[in-house]
Order: C-alpha cells, then sequence, then structure tokens
C-alpha cells in the first residue's frame, strides 16, 4: 500500500511544493487512520456541475465547516478506491475510474486538538468529479448523518462560506479548470 501511495505522489505531483512532505509521510508506512488515527491519508472529491458552473459542499456536523464530500483511506484501499467508495456512501454515486478528474491535488490540514476527533493530520489527495446537478440525491441518508445542510453553490459562493483553507485550494483549482 505505501508503495502505491509513493508511486502515485511521484507520478502525479512531483512538482508540488507539498510533495516532500507527502511523500517523506507515506514512507513512515501506517498511512491508514486504522494504522495511525492520528496523521493519515484521506480522499477527497469535488464534486462540481460543469454546465452550471457549480460546486457540491455541505455544512459538516462534526467540523461545523462547509466542506467537499471526503473520507478516510481504509487498510490496503488505494486513493481512488476511497473516493470511489466515498461518493457512493456519502452521496449515493455509483462511478468509476474514468468518472473522476485526477488525482489532482494534494494539501495537507493540521486539525486543532479537539474531543471531536482523534485525528490531527489529513494528507488529503484529491478528486474532481463532474457530475450534472439531477444526479446527486439530496435527501441521500449518509448525506443527513453527515451534514447539517448540502447544497449546490456558485464557486464564489462557495468560497465566502468555506473558512476550510484545503477546501479553498480545491476550489481555486476548479476555477482555474473552469
Amino acid at each position: 500500500m505505501t508503495v502505491n501511495i509513493e508511486t502515485l505522489l511521484t507520478t502525479f505531483f512531483s512538482n508540488s511544493h507539498q510533495y516532500p512532505a507527502f511523500l517523506n509521510r507515506a514512507k513512515e508506512g501506517k498511512i491508514t487512520r486504522d494504522e495511525n488515527p492520528v496523521s493519515h491519508f484521506c480522499s477527497y472529491m469535488g464534486i462540481f456541475d460543469p454546465v452550471t458552473k457549480e460546486v457540491f459542499m455541505g455544512h459538516h456536523k462534526k467540523a461545523n465547516k462547509w466542506l467537499f464530500n471526503g473520507g478516510h483511506i481504509d487498510k490496503d484501499e488505494l486513493p481512488l478506491r476511497a473516493a470511489l467508495r466515498e461518493l457512493y456512501e456519502e452521496v449515493g454515486l455509483r462511478l468509476t475510474d474514468h468518472d473522476l478528474i485526477g488525482p489532482s491535488l494534494i494539501n495537507h490540514i493540521t486539525i486543532p486538538p479537539s474531543t471531536k476527533f482523534t485525528c490531527r493530520e489529513h494528507y488529503h489527495i484529491w478528486y474532481f468529479v463532474p457530475v450534472r446537478k439531477a444526479q446527486i440525491n439530496l435527501q441521500h441518508p449518509e448525506l443527513q448523518k453527515e451534514f447539517f445542510k448540502n447544497q449546490w453553490l456558485t464557486l464564489s459562493e462557495a468560497m465566502n462560506i468555506t473558512t476550510d483553507d484545503t477546501n479553498k485550494e480545491a476550489l481555486d483549482w476548479l476555477s482555474l479548470w473552469h
């Protein structure tokens, strides 16, 4: 698993300023939450409608922030598989490898100490997901469980509503792609 993460990072992100830190963390091993509840890798998905130029975000209950969907990579799972699994679990979308753009972005967040989380560091690997708005069920049970509210937002609205720097960076990436 670690070798696959290292290969992914080297193949797609060797020119990124974040690459050395990501590669060093990957080489440490124990990259999943099950193996290391404090510092681990996650897959995030920037869901967007390329026609309306809107993004799908939610007000996350635990983080109390507006975020894109995403989640922890499971043991022996590649980031792309984690992204596809999370898309199905959280949003009800059954997609294939070819439906996602990426991996497109990496970024890191340090999570302040809290009683809500054991996580202190997330190493995000981002995929972007072009879909039509009608494909998303806003009443999906997992969305209701994890988020106070979910909605489609323009890039400008999303940039104004989110306070999370990693999600703002993903929005910047999308603004360049459009």
